[in-house]
């Protein structure tokens, strides 16, 4: 039997669909060994590369005008709202098909719709016989987040910074100046910087960091996150996926994002408890930053309560909810 997992991601998307799929891939093959997995790329050489890297399967690009060739018994779908044209021809080649965070009405064409980040909203058409689950609980989500031994430290000294793994709108060289006079008041703590795969704003981190006056350590290739977020005490993230590995492991988390899509995931997870959102970035994002670190920093009792309001909410098993949707589905 073959899953199979169509997926993009790139500099302008972001990466956070590539390593969901991933993450989900790789529980379905160690529920079920004899699955061959297939991953298709409809945007993206950055997509590409990390899933070939992965060694799990084969992967081979696929155009949004190509005809999809072969027999899934579950086709995954992960690229937001899919034109409901190519969810037909796709639907024909899979015995269920899995749409993630599809809020268009692709959402009710699939056997499966999973929307943990973007609920859809729109009314459920007459006949429609979609099983359709929303909620944080079913995020696509490596569980060895949720098992990261983070503990709530005093003073804070090691700060995270990341905006996923394209950094789209190039925030990171900003929020690194933007916190220089909270590190250099703060002469013990290191800043973390995070970029990952599709991060193309070097030149303009570099030209930052170059008379830095403070401690930094820049972070790519990570080969073990879970651990590294570990040892981390607050984070700056943007609200996509890495918001979440985050909040799973336990960081208490400062929210600012550059995509109006990630805003009302932001606050989301600030009216849970799990986060402080200051939503969109703009000309009053390094104050208010600067005021939230400021209060998270000294207030020990806050940052447990983050800590355990995300960890508890955020608990490392969507994936095995998802598996279990497609595997009741399959047997009927």
């Amino acid at each position: 039997m073959t899953w199979g997992f169509l997926t993009f991601g790139d500099a302008a998307i972001g990466m956070g669909h590539v390593f969901r799929c991933l993450s989900l891939a790789r529980a379905a093959k160690a529920a079920r060994p004899e699955l061959k997995i297939e991953f298709l790329v409809d945007t993206g050489q950055k997509a590409f590369e990390i899933l070939k890297k992965s060694g799990l399967a084969e992967v081979r690009m696929m155009p949004e005008d190509a005809k999809l060739s072969g027999e899934f018994e579950v086709l995954v779908v992960d690229r937001l709202e899919t034109p409901t044209g190519r969810l037909q021809d796709l639907k024909r080649h899979a015995r269920c098909l899995v749409c993630l965070d599809d809020a268009g009405p692709g959402h009710f064409m699939a056997d499966i719709s999973i929307n943990a980040l973007y609920p859809c909203l729109l009314p459920r058409p007459a006949g429609s016989v979609t099983d359709s689950r929303q909620g944080f609980e079913f995020l696509s989500l490596d569980p060895a987040f949720a098992r990261a031994g983070y503990q709530v430290r005093h003073p804070v000294r090691e700060l995270f910074l990341t905006q996923g793994g394209a950094d789209t709108y190039g925030l990171v060289p900003k929020l690194v100046e933007g916190l220089a006079p909270w590190l250099l008041r703060h002469s013990q703590a290191t800043l973390h910087i995070h970029t990952g795969p599709a991060f193309e704003f070097e030149r303009e981190l570099s030209a930052v960091l170059e008379n830095a006056k403070f401690n930094w350590q820049r972070h790519r290739d990570i080969g073990d996150m879970p651990s590294l977020l570990a040892g981390m005490d607050v984070a700056v993230s943007s609200a996509g996926m890495m918001a979440f590995e985050l909040a799973s492991a336990g960081v208490p988390v400062i929210l600012v994002t550059g995509e109006s899509k990630e805003v009302p995931v932001a606050s989301r997870l600030e009216a849970c408890g799990s986060a402080v959102s200051l939503g969109y970035f703009d000309d009053n994002s390094i104050d208010r930053l600067l005021l939230s670190l400021d209060r998270l920093s000294s207030d020990e009792a806050l940052r447990s309560k983050l800590s355990k309001t995300a960890r508890k909410m955020i608990d490392g098993q969507g994936i095995e909810r998802i598996l279990a949707a497609i595997f009741q589905h399959i047997r009927g």
